[in-house]
């Protein structure tokens, strides 16, 4: 609630600021140091590459088709059902479709919700309704690390506010990690696990 409260004073009182997201390392693999609790909150006049292609994209797709490219997302998975995990009030959750983790990534659409800017309690409890879910999910898996960003413009009929949870592996007894040179300098996905083999072991967590 303290990140929410946050973005929505910034955005009131700098016009010039126009992206957002909050941010979480969870344990050391995921970047963290120290083990402590706190979260990252950005907001800035230039978005990162990711939400910038977020953005970009919702954008086009919307000019291009008349249509928002979240609810055509959100519409596609649920009637696929082959990553769709489940929806929690105003949230809808999947696994993503391209996963940027070597293991698969969650997604999650805040439906109704353009921006943190005006990001409603309902919403909120939702989201984080869903996100204990997740983590019950990783914890059954042994998961004890992940990344996660919450993604956001100011009010844009085209963009809707979302998540990814990404899974982080600790390092194994030779020292290695998650990342190797596909991913970190051609920046190509991979992940062992197909995003549609977890679906279903994920879904159970929302039942």
């Amino acid at each position: 609630m303290a990140c929410s409260s946050f973005v929505k004073r910034v955005a009131e009182t700098d016009p010039q600021t126009s992206f957002f997201s909050i941010n979480w390392n969870y344990m050391p693999p995921s970047g963290s140091s120290i083990v402590h609790p706190h979260l990252q909150v950005n907001c800035g006049e230039v978005p990162t590459n990711e939400l910038r292609a977020q953005v970009e994209g919702s954008s086009r797709y919307q000019k291009e088709n008349g249509r928002s490219f979240w609810e055509d997302l959100v519409e596609t998975e649920k009637e696929s059902k082959e990553r769709y995990i489940g929806e929690i009030g105003t949230t809808f959750w999947s696994m993503n479709f391209v996963p940027f983790s070597f293991l698969p990534d969650v997604l999650c659409v805040f439906a109704q919700n353009h921006s943190l800017a005006s990001l409603d309690k309902d919403s909120l409890r939702s989201f984080l309704d869903g996100l204990s879910r997740i983590i019950a999910y990783f914890n059954s898996e042994n998961i004890l690390s992940y990344n996660m960003s919450v993604f956001s413009t100011r009010e844009e009929d085209f963009f809707r506010v979302n998540a990814r949870i990404s899974p982080r592996l600790f390092p194994r007894a030779i020292g290695n990690n998650d990342m190797a040179y596909l991913q970190a300098l051609h920046k190509e996905p991979f992940t062992v696990r197909p995003p549609e083999a977890e679906a279903p072991k994920v879904r159970e967590f929302f039942h």
